[in-house]
């Protein structure tokens, strides 16, 4: 599953005034028929370059944020999430997956590790 949340927590106004801003997370689970299931949820982005900094965004449509939110399977059971990216002012998108895990379909098997990323694989304008 892909959503949006709190890069930091906010306050009790639910202001995301003074920098807090938002980010992408991925949640994925391998045994949901288990008794104690197991989630594990991943940060698309760093703490550091949210998705989107639009004050009183939790109470607003945060400018397109959360407009388009979409998670798809690879054919080696990959997940691949992408969000938009209305912080950096370009209309780009975010586009994330795992660099290691498991594979999310078939036989429960560790995917091949993929090079992380980061700021040089972004077209900033």
């Amino acid at each position: 599953v892909g959503y949006i949340g709190e890069v930091n927590d906010v306050g009790d106004n639910n202001s995301t005034s003074g920098g807090v801003g938002w980010g992408g997370y991925m949640a994925i689970m391998t045994d949901a028929f288990s008794e104690n299931p197991l989630i594990t949820t991943v940060a698309v982005n760093q703490p550091d370059d949210p998705l989107d900094i639009t004050s009183d965004c939790g109470n607003v449509r945060c400018g397109g944020f959360g407009d388009f939110i979409d998670v798809e399977i690879d054919d080696e059971g990959r997940p691949w999430i992408a969000l938009a990216h209305n912080a950096a002012g370009f209309e780009e998108a975010i586009i994330g997956t795992l660099t290691e895990g498991p594979a999310l379909f078939g036989d429960l098997a560790y995917l091949p590790v993929l090079p992380s990323g980061g700021n040089t694989t972004l077209l900033m304008g």
